[in-house]
């Protein structure tokens, strides 16, 4: 999770960085270290104080726990993913948007997925509207979209055409709301093809893994290859998106948007299991709201925060 805390760090812009600039929020910027090596020079590094900073932006974020607190106001977020095939990712996603301490999770999923979905947690509330007729899915979206802060698009999507066209609806839509987005697997892909919508908007993250932070390249005419490092092409990247975050995961994992970028190296598990970028979108999605509100007047730490309602 601590390159999520930069990308918190990056977007508030209180400090902004050149793009020569690479700041490394945990003390060492080669991925050639392993991640023993990377814990041992996070303590002996002065750029230690860099990762406490992150650590602290983050808690001043999280909404304080209250009795005069009223549902959702510590976050409404919306997944959109979910389909024949893949039925655990978007509840990955969602449950653990819930368990970072968003209050309710909506999950827009195909009409073949949503039993199964529901079957998995009794907390979420699933729309099976992501395959609808036209009238149905615009309705839908146009009802429950509204009334949500953050929106997580991507976990369980697949390559169904008809669903990757309307998770870019959401897209967009969610951009009209001025909600922040979380991107990611094959959303990735889908933003890319929408450039125009995203692009200058601060509030958009992509979180691509390897093979999708290719595609992403790939998608936006940008030499991404396999072969060089991510620190490397991500600057290129970034210029091609103005104002989008751009996350992308792996051994060292590099956050970037056109200003500059952070390298985090805090080591985490060594397992490569699926569901893992499901668990970090969900989260993120939580964290979104969080940052989102807390520059507001009526911000979560408040205690009065937006109305309440599924």
């Amino acid at each position: 999770m601590l390159y999520f805390l930069a990308v918190c760090r990056i977007r508030k812009q209180s400090r902004l960085l050149n793009r020569s600039d690479v700041h490394c929020c945990t003390g060492t910027c080669r991925p050639k270290h392993t991640s023993t090596n990377m814990a041992v020079a996070v303590e002996a590094s002065p750029l230690r104080k860099e990762r406490d900073r992150l650590l602290a932006d983050c808690r001043r974020i999280i909404p304080r726990l209250s009795g005069e607190r009223r549902k959702g106001e510590a976050g409404r977020v919306c997944v959109v993913g979910g389909s024949a095939d893949y039925t655990g990712a978007p509840y990955f996603a969602a449950i653990s948007a819930l368990k970072t301490g968003a209050d309710l999770v909506h999950v827009v999923c195909a009409k073949a997925a949503a039993p199964v979905i529901k079957s998995y947690s009794p907390e979420l509330i699933v729309h099976p509207i992501l395959d609808a007729e036209p009238e149905e899915f615009t309705e839908g979206l146009e009802r429950w979209l509204p009334r949500c802060h953050a929106l997580v698009v991507g976990p369980g999507l697949g390559a169904d055409s008809l669903l990757n066209v309307r998770a870019g609806e959401f897209m967009k839509r969610g951009r009209e709301l001025n909600l922040p987005v979380v991107a990611d697997a094959e959303a990735v892909k889908v933003a890319a093809s929408i450039k125009e919508v995203i692009e200058d908007y601060s509030k958009f993250i992509l979180t691509p893994n390897g093979i999708e932070y290719i595609r992403l390249g790939q998608g936006l005419g940008v030499h991404t290859v396999a072969a060089d490092s991510p620190e490397q092409t991500m600057p290129a990247v970034c210029a091609a998106l103005p104002g989008v975050t751009v996350v992308r995961k792996g051994l060292v994992d590099v956050i970037g948007d056109a200003r500059g970028l952070v390298l985090g190296v805090e080591p985490g598990t060594n397992r490569r299991c699926g569901g893992q970028g499901d668990l970090l979108a969900g989260a993120m999605g939580a964290f979104t709201v969080w940052a989102n509100l807390s520059q507001t007047d009526h911000g979560p730490q408040t205690g009065h925060g937006p109305q309440t309602g599924h």
